[in-house]
C-alpha cells in the first residue's frame, strides 16, 4: 500500500503502478497490492514527478497559455503576457526575471511567475495614456498632450502632474492672491504642491 499523490511543498509524486520480478503478476496499476509470499520476489513501485506551476499578473494585464497547476517533470509550458489597453508588458518577476514574451519554460523544477505591466506614456510630457483616455482622447496621444484643449494656457500634458482637469479652463495651477501674509492658490488636490520664493524673479536662486 502506498499513498498517492505524495505532495511535498511544490513537488508531487504520483504512483503510476508497480512491477514485480520473481512472481506473478508482473505488473499492475493500483496503489494497493497483495500476494501470497511463496518464493523470493522483488516489487518496485513506479513514481511520476510533477512540479507546480503558479502564475499571476498585476492589475494591468493577464497571462494566457499554460494553466496554473501540476505539470509533469520535463514537460514544456509557455506563458504569454497580454497588457490591458494603455499599458505594455514590462517584465517577469518571481522565479524568473527578464522580458521575453511569450516565455517558454520547461518543468525541470517548480515555477512561480508574475507578469508586470507599465503604463504607456507620451514622449515629451510623460503623460499616461489612460489619463488622457479619461478625458476623451483615444489616439494621437502625443498630439493631445502637447495641445491646450481647454484654452487655459497650460498644455494638456502639464495638467497631469498638477492634478488639474485638462478639459476645464478654470482648472489649472495658479496663484490667486496674497492676504494677511498668506498666499492662496488653486489647482489639483491629489498631488503635493511646492511653493518656492526668491527675492529676484530673474534669478535662479529659488528656495
Amino acid at each position: 500500500l502506498v499513498t498517492s499523490p505524495d505532495t511535498q511543498d511544490r513537488t508531487q509524486y504520483v504512483c503510476a503502478g508497480w512491477v514485480m520480478t520473481g512472481n506473478d503478476p508482473a505488473s499492475g496499476t493500483a496503489t494497493v497490492f497483495s500476494m501470497t509470499h511463496t518464493n523470493n520476489a522483488a516489487l518496485y513501485w513506479l513514481w511520476r514527478t510533477n512540479y507546480l506551476l503558479t502564475h499571476a499578473a498585476d492589475a494591468n494585464g493577464t497571462i494566457i497559455g499554460s494553466s496554473t497547476g501540476w505539470h509533469a517533470l520535463g514537460s514544456p509550458v509557455i506563458l504569454s503576457a497580454s497588457a490591458s489597453r494603455y499599458y505594455h508588458f514590462d517584465q517577469w518577476s518571481g522565479d524568473i526575471a527578464g522580458a521575453t514574451n511569450p516565455l517558454p519554460l520547461r518543468m525541470t523544477r517548480p515555477w512561480q511567475v508574475m507578469a508586470r505591466f507599465a503604463e504607456n506614456r507620451t514622449t515629451n510630457y510623460g503623460t499616461p495614456e489612460w489619463w488622457l483616455a479619461q478625458y476623451g482622447w483615444s489616439n494621437a496621444f502625443e498630439t493631445a498632450a502637447a495641445s491646450d484643449a481647454d484654452g487655459d494656457g497650460v498644455p494638456t500634458g502639464a495638467e497631469y502632474p498638477a492634478d488639474t482637469i485638462p478639459t476645464n479652463r478654470d482648472s489649472f495651477l495658479r496663484l490667486q492672491g496674497l492676504e494677511g501674509g498668506q498666499l492662496f492658490w488653486s489647482g489639483g488636490t491629489g498631488v503635493f504642491q511646492y511653493l518656492e520664493k526668491s527675492s529676484n524673479l530673474f534669478s535662479n536662486d529659488w528656495k
